[in-house]
């Protein structure tokens, strides 16, 4: 077997193997009624909220390449967005909405964006609902992690991103 689908399927069982769920070289058992199957899964009907360095242009778009843009989405006013220099944070306890994009992921993109993202360490993968009532998974900071950030009230980090470009530079003349 080669090929992304079949690596995809090898590493979930690997997965359900460290998590009890089976063994290595066993096939899962089919799904129970009413959820998603194995192919299902892998092949990408996961929803994948990213607010920074994942946004279409961003430095690290190039995971989500392969995948599927939805549109745009904005969570609901609940949570901070933190400036962590490189890249933001989304925290919970806040008032504001943040705007980014859906994307439709495999599970072997999730594998590499939870890489990214230091899932389950730094940051801590979560199911929401957006404003829109789309339910989305992303990542957020816990608070502890943000304190003493600066806030990104916009709520947009691509706006922070461009002011920043725009102020202009200092110069010793």
């Amino acid at each position: 077997m080669s090929g992304p689908l079949n690596r995809a399927i090898r590493h979930a069982h690997a997965v359900d193997s460290l998590q009890g769920a089976g063994s290595p070289g066993n096939f899962p058992q089919a799904a129970p009624a009413g959820s998603k199957s194995v192919c299902e899964s892998l092949l990408g009907n996961r929803l994948l909220f990213v607010y920074g360095t994942l946004l279409q242009g961003e430095r690290n778009h190039r995971l989500l390449s392969r995948s599927p843009r939805l549109g745009e989405g904005w969570t609901r006013p609940v949570f901070r967005l933190v400036d962590l220099g490189a890249y933001p944070a989304l925290v919970d306890g806040g008032s504001v909405a943040v705007r980014g994009e859906v994307y439709k992921i495999d599970e072997l993109t999730l594998a590499r964006v939870d890489k990214l993202e230091g899932h389950p360490t730094y940051y801590r993968r979560r199911t929401l609902e957006l404003a829109d009532g789309r339910r989305v998974e992303t990542y957020l900071l816990p608070a502890v992690e943000a304190e003493g950030c600066p806030q990104i009230f916009s709520g947009d980090w691509r706006v922070r991103v461009e002011r920043a470009r725009a102020q202009p530079q200092s110069s010793d003349s």
